[in-house]
């Protein structure tokens, strides 16, 4: 009918057709009427219609008749008295109705009248009072959620496009944007529970780089692994066991607070691999600072840490052996702790936090060339010992990172 129409409005007469594209075209509440074929379905309101959508759609707001709303749903006459409307049977939920599953069976879990056949459960595929929607299943993340409401940040459930959702949807109570969007990126699990909660820091040891999973006296201070130098042959060898990387310093005073360190063996020393990102490492003197060369004094870079105002140990390469890349016969610096039932703790060189040993290198720094850089001996406190001749040292892997 809709080509007719057209039709009809391209013969030469048109004047006539123009003034019936405008009243089809031009209003917006296809009240007008025209001169059309007063057929209905031609997409022009003719003389005796409310409206005319060009369709036989009963559902869209204009029915088959050319009458606005949508009609009764059959064998519901008495819809309107009954608890349904002129919308019942448009699938959505209108004043007045129960639910609306958009169809005309009377013995499913929504009658024809819009009352409910069904207890009004979440998940029964009818869209019962409070319901926003009811897909039929009780799949959290997708479009219709487990609560019969259609998803949106705050709603405690990480749906797509969102990073976190922690139910809160408050910058100052929660802990995700209120955007649901991390700028560190996407979360575990729906924040409304602490995504880390029981999720161990501490993983395991390796102590042979020859095979990983076995037992060895420990890494020298050139880490090798399958081809693999230094801090890649590390966490190489640590997800050879299973784990996820080399721990870190913040790591290893986490796992250790939490007890998870208890069971490490005791006859060998561990690498420490500190990087400028771990918790600040105070000087054991505790002196005060405000400016950085308050801390710094022969053979030591140390820093002022601008929170604390005290003075504290960089990380730095020498700290890490030059990343545990150099073979053995240089002299540098390596940081290592144990625990202090070790007989290899050496507390008296070392600074004790909780039940491990640490020696941190107050001088972090290594070239090779100068000779102002050197830590050849654990007779300072906090000195870590030069790598050349140093003991081969475990190291300890982490599961993924967790904040």
């Amino acid at each position: 009918m809709k080509l007719k129409s057209m039709a009809w409005l391209g013969i030469a007469g048109g004047f006539v057709g123009a003034a019936a594209l405008v009243s089809a075209c031009g209003t917006s509440d296809n009240t007008s009427t025209s001169g059309g074929d007063g057929a209905c379905g031609n997409a022009v309101v003719d003389v005796g219609e409310e409206c005319d959508d060009g369709n036989l759609n009963d559902n869209d707001g204009c029915t088959q008749q050319c009458t606005k709303g949508e009609p009764t749903p059959t064998g519901s006459a008495t819809a309107a008295s009954s608890g349904g409307g002129a919308s019942c049977g448009n699938g959505k939920l209108d004043p007045g109705e129960a639910c609306d599953d958009g169809n005309d069976v009377d013995s499913d879990s929504c009658h024809n009248n819009c009352t409910s056949n069904a207890p009004k459960t979440c998940g029964n595929g009818a869209i019962d009072a409070g319901e926003e929607c009811d897909d039929g299943n009780m799949v959290a993340d997708d479009m219709c959620t487990n609560l019969c409401t259609k998803p949106k940040c705050g709603d405690g459930i990480i749906q797509a496009g969102e990073d976190c959702d922690d139910g809160i949807n408050n910058e100052n109570m929660g802990m995700c944007p209120k955007d649901c969007k991390n700028p560190s990126g996407p979360a575990s699990s729906s924040a409304t529970v602490d995504p880390c909660m029981g999720q161990k820091t501490f993983f395991g040891v390796v102590s042979n780089n020859q095979n990983p999973v076995m037992t060895g006296s420990g890494i020298a201070s050139k880490w090798t692994y399958n081809g693999l130098e230094g801090v890649q042959a590390g966490n190489a060898m640590c997800q050879a066991i299973g784990a996820d990387h080399i721990c870190n310093y913040g790591e290893v005073v986490k796992a250790e607070a939490a007890g998870e360190l208890a069971m490490i063996p005791p006859n060998l020393t561990y690498w420490l691999h500190r990087t400028n990102k771990d918790l600040t490492v105070l000087d054991p003197a505790n002196k005060t600072c405000t400016i950085d060369t308050d801390c710094n004094a022969p053979g030591v870079l140390a820093f002022c840490d601008p929170v604390q105002k005290k003075c504290a140990w960089k990380a730095g390469a020498g700290a890490r052996c030059n990343d545990w890349t150099y073979p053995t016969g240089h002299i540098s610096d390596g940081e290592w702790f144990a625990p202090t039932t070790s007989n290899n703790a050496m507390p008296g060189t070392g600074v004790t936090k909780g039940t491990m040993v640490y020696h941190f290198d107050a001088d972090s720094f290594y070239d090779g060339v100068s000779g102002a850089h050197l830590c050849q001996n654990n007779s300072k406190v906090g000195c870590a010992g030069g790598c050349a001749g140093a003991p081969p040292r475990a190291i300890l892997c982490c599961n993924p990172t967790c904040m």
